[in-house]
């Protein structure tokens, strides 16, 4: 993953949602700021979800919420 000059690796679950957002690989996004902590993209299809609560969030995860939002917690 990239973000801006940055490059990180990241770690997806093996679930319906990781694999419906491998499909859309390669991706290029914008993302936008949310209380300087997180950046968010709010897509405009929907992904399979099961949603769960989050216990802890850290910094470096890479969280969907709902049905179309994505979020990389800084």
């Amino acid at each position: 993953m990239k973000i801006e000059d940055k490059i990180f690796q990241a770690t997806l679950l093996d679930n319906q949602i990781s694999k419906a957002f491998i499909k859309k690989l390669p991706l290029t996004i914008t993302m936008e700021d949310f209380n300087q902590n997180e950046k968010f993209h709010h897509f405009s299809d929907n992904f399979p979800v099961n949603p769960k609560k989050i216990e802890n969030i850290k910094t470096g995860d890479i969280v969907f919420y709902e049905t179309n939002f994505f979020c990389y917690i800084l």
